[in-house]
C-alpha cells in the first residue's frame, strides 16, 4: 500500500481548518454524552490509524520518500489526536492527565531536552531538525502529547492488547515485505 503525500502535506498545511471543525462541532452538538463519545472513538480510530498505516506511507515526489511522509502523517494524526482530547478534557475532566512518576519523569526529559537544544550548537537545527531525519524536538513533543492521550483515553486493558498486537501485526508485515525484497 503506497499512499502520496500531497493529501497529508495539504492537510497539514490548512490546520486551521481542522481546528475550525472541532469549533464548529462544539457549537452544533448541544449533547455532551454524543460529544464526548464521539470524539473519543475519533482519538481511538485516529491512534489505530496511526500504528497501521505509517510503516507503509511512500511518497515518490519527495528527495526522501521513506521518511518525509511517515513524519508528516504521523504528525497531522498525533496533533488532530492531539486537539481532539484538549476539546475531550474540556468536556470531561475524567481524561484530564494523571500526575504519576512516569509522567513527570518523561516531562522532565522534554525540559531537559529542551534546555539542551536552546544551548546547543544550532539550536533551530536541533529543534525542527531536517527532512533527511525528521527528528527533533518538535517530534519528541509529538510523542509526548501521544503518550498524554492514550494514557487516558486508553483506559481498558482490552483496548491496550488491540493497539499492541495491532503494532505487531503491521511489524510483522513490514518484515516479511523487507524479506520478500
Amino acid at each position: 500500500m503506497v499512499l502520496e503525500l500531497g493529501f497529508f502535506l495539504d492537510l497539514y498545511l490548512h490546520f486551521e481548518r481542522l481546528i475550525s471543525f472541532f469549533i464548529l462541532i462544539l457549537w452544533y452538538i448541544s449533547e455532551m454524552p454524543l460529544l464526548e463519545k464521539t470524539l473519543r472513538s475519533f482519538i481511538i480510530i485516529a491512534v489505530f490509524a496511526a500504528v497501521l498505516i505509517t510503516p507503509f506511507i511512500f511518497s515518490s515526489s519527495l528527495f526522501f520518500p521513506y521518511i518525509v511522509g511517515k513524519a508528516l502523517f504521523f504528525r497531522i494524526i498525533v496533533t488532530s489526536v492531539f486537539a481532539s482530547w484538549i476539546i475531550l478534557m474540556t468536556l470531561n475532566r475524567r481524561y484530564l492527565p494523571k500526575i504519576n512518576l512516569v509522567t513527570v519523569i518523561l516531562g522532565l526529559f522534554l525540559l531537559w531536552v529542551m534546555i539542551a537544544n536552546l544551548l546547543g550548537i544550532n539550536p533551530s537545527a536541533s529543534i525542527w531538525s531536517n527532512f533527511e531525519r525528521m527528528e527533533g524536538y518538535i517530534n519528541l513533543v509529538n510523542v509526548f502529547g501521544l503518550f498524554l492521550v492514550t494514557t487516558t483515553v486508553f483506559d481498558s486493558k482490552k483496548l491496550w492488547f488491540r493497539i499492541l498486537g495491532s503494532g505487531r501485526l503491521c511489524g510483522s508485515q513490514a518484515s516479511v515485505r523487507a524479506a520478500i525484497q
